[in-house]
């Protein structure tokens, strides 16, 4: 079964051309087309832990962040980019709120798609998703012991990059 799985992660990753682009490297492409809208949705929320929990699905898409990151000064964000992806970053930052103001977040991006749901099944869907990404063997969510943590619940996404700007400043 595994040998399977592992077949088809390679035929996909060796069919198909992954790539960011954009000036500053933020539009996802896939054989030319642009897929970065199709990456932030309800329904990739709902099911990514069929990915994030798979190790040899995980394993490609590890080497080809890290691939794509070549030659480049990035930012990156995720749960294992720190502790997995790039445990050798200059600067790591754990970023925190709490799940009312992650719920509250969530449900005004929706409303600006016009998408319809709930508070409390956007909080459920944000605790499982906690639980679930905590829990795993592989590449658990987890503070890398050299990031700094950083506490967002009543901060603009304006307010926490100026925060992060001056702790990379300080940093240097």
């Amino acid at each position: 079964m595994f040998d399977k799985i592992n077949e088809l992660a390679d035929n996909f990753f060796l069919e198909n051309d992954i790539n960011l682009e954009g000036s500053k490297l933020t539009n996802v492409t896939w054989n030319d087309n642009d897929i970065t809208e199709y990456l932030y949705n309800e329904e990739i929320d709902k099911n990514i832990n069929l990915i994030s929990n798979h190790y040899l699905i995980r394993k490609h898409l590890v080497d080809k962040q890290r691939s794509l990151s070549t030659g480049n000064d990035i930012v990156c964000e995720g749960r294992d980019i720190g502790t997995v992806v790039f445990p050798d970053a200059q600067f790591k930052f754990f970023l925190n709120a709490s799940v009312e103001s992650r719920v509250n977040r969530r449900f005004d991006e929706f409303k600006k798609k016009n998408k319809s749901i709930s508070k409390k099944e956007i909080e459920v869907d944000l605790i499982n998703r906690d639980e679930n990404d905590r829990g795993r063997l592989l590449s658990p969510l987890v503070m890398a012991n050299d990031a700094i943590e950083i506490d967002t619940t009543n901060l603009s996404i304006l307010e926490q990059v100026k925060k992060i700007y001056n702790k990379i400043k300080q940093g240097e």
